[in-house]
């Protein structure tokens, strides 16, 4: 209970982009949750629909042939899309 009780309140998902990988890691305020690296040499990105259709938000989708991030925290699909530039920007 507390662990939900302090993602919602502080929790983030850190995300890092490596050349050939990505490092994810939930950070909760009082204490992070392990980090996991993927190795994903070209990632691809797409948005899943969360919710109803009215609602407009979703998660990001990270993958490629051998792996797969889904993260969690939901975002309006507008900022998301936005979000998805920014990172294809970065990773080119």
């Amino acid at each position: 209970m507390l662990r939900v009780s302090l993602w919602n309140t502080y929790g983030i998902e850190v995300l890092h982009f490596d050349k050939d990988k990505i490092t994810y890691s939930a950070d909760y305020g009082w204490f992070k949750d392990g980090t996991k690296d993927y190795e994903i040499k070209a990632p691809e990105l797409e948005i899943k629909q969360i919710g109803y259709e009215n609602d407009s938000k979703g998660v990001l989708l990270i993958f490629d042939s051998k792996n797969y991030i889904e993260t969690v925290t939901q975002i309006p699909i507008k900022e998301l899309e936005s979000l998805i530039l920014e990172i294809q920007h970065i990773i080119k």
